[in-house]
């Protein structure tokens, strides 16, 4: 209800009269501005009575854990896997060193020849102790195989081929890493050898393949 006094004070032409931008009035005898006087003095004491109503609401303290932790296992936002970030070690295989190093590796293959006429090739168990880049150098070792020599039939008089059995020395032999076999997890080499025949004391030079873990 201030408010409403205020602004009915302010419109009442003896306010407006006392204004001090309104036209000067000129009061004749008998006439004084008390109403006036009276009126201005009426409208501190009815906002200040009304702002007295008003009640002060109490406060108090909220008693809240200075941290929540809540029980949520981590999330991870990232599109990426993880994993991928770790390397495979047996994937990475570094060829930029250019000097040679002794590293033993153990190579299991097979091979064919083919020398004076007469075909031949075994599976052996290789050993390699020095790589210089992707080759990889090998020591004297065994192997089984077959061979085909000719053989004198003496029942018939005849010289005939036949497949025997025999053991290869791997002489001297070196393996090509070629690449890693994701499904074996190993790698697989070419590799080209000089062997010695036990049984018929022949030598000869054989082509193949091998594996390796390493």
């Amino acid at each position: 209800m201030g408010w409403v006094l205020t602004t009915l004070l302010l419109l009442s032409p003896a306010v407006c009269a006392a204004s001090p931008g309104a036209p000067a009035q000129h009061l004749g005898r008998g006439e004084s501005a008390g109403p006036t006087r009276e009126w201005a003095a009426a409208v501190p004491q009815a906002t200040s009575g009304q702002a007295s109503e008003k009640e002060v609401l109490p406060s108090r303290d909220l008693q809240l854990p200075p941290v929540i932790v809540q029980n949520i296992d981590p999330v991870s936002f990232d599109l990426l896997d993880a994993r991928a970030d770790v390397p495979d070690v047996k994937k990475v295989i570094r060829n930029e060193d250019p000097h040679s190093k002794f590293v033993i590796k153990q190579h299991v293959g097979a091979s064919i020849g083919y020398d004076n006429s007469l075909m031949h090739g075994g599976v052996g168990f290789y050993v390699t102790v020095a790589e210089w880049g992707r080759w990889n150098f090998g020591i004297p070792s065994l192997g089984a195989g077959w061979t085909r020599y000719p053989t004198y039939d003496r029942t018939e008089g005849l010289i005939t081929l036949k497949n025997q059995p025999t053991i290869f020395v791997s002489i001297a032999s070196v393996h090509y890493r070629v690449s890693y076999v994701q499904s074996l997890g190993m790698n697989w080499y070419l590799n080209l050898e000089q062997i010695y025949d036990l049984r018929y004391n022949m030598t000869g030079s054989q082509f193949g393949i091998s594996l390796s873990n390493k």
